[in-house]
């Protein structure tokens, strides 16, 4: 069963701190295009017992789209962007939405089982919403053991792997 996360989830859109537009990684994870010059940012994850938090942040979108973004993985196995992936999702974050600059950022406030957010886990952004024609402004996090995957069709168009120390 999937269930609304227990937290408040903030979903801000700005420009990325440092530098204004600047889509450099930053001092988390890097978030890199699937495809060369496409968008790319960074990921700033944190679990401390069954809190995450951090941000997600992503540049060089079109100003004003959305995309979905998600904590892909599965509760016993070791994906990555280079390597496997899988289309099961742990948690659906609120969709990133573009500003005029295109640069999307979501600051994250999830509560879901301990250890949901570890190495052999990756966030993935997609081209569309989560939802065709509305923005998702709520996180969806999955039951423990078990794994959503999504029914419609989204490329993925950015992708970080969780640091082992997260």
């Amino acid at each position: 069963m999937i269930r609304r996360a227990a937290a408040v989830v903030i979903l801000s859109i700005g420009l990325i701190a440092a530098g204004c537009g600047d889509d450099d990684a930053g001092s988390g994870a890097e978030l890199k295009p699937i495809d060369s010059g496409g968008p790319r940012g960074s990921i700033d994850l944190a679990q401390e017992g069954d809190q995450i938090t951090g941000t997600i942040r992503l540049a060089g979108l079109e100003p004003g789209s959305a995309h979905a973004a998600h904590l892909h993985g599965e509760p016993d196995g070791e994906f990555s962007c280079s390597g496997e992936r899988t289309s099961a999702h742990l948690i659906n974050f609120p969709d990133l939405v573009a500003d005029d600059e295109g640069v999307a950022e979501l600051s994250v406030e999830i509560t879901a089982p301990a250890e949901t957010l570890r190495a052999g886990t990756y966030v993935m952004a997609h081209e569309n919403p989560r939802t065709m024609g509305e923005v998702a402004t709520e996180a969806v996090v999955v039951e423990p053991g078990k794994a959503m995957m999504m029914a419609m069709e989204n490329p993925p168009i950015a992708c970080g792997d969780v640091p082992a120390d997260s």
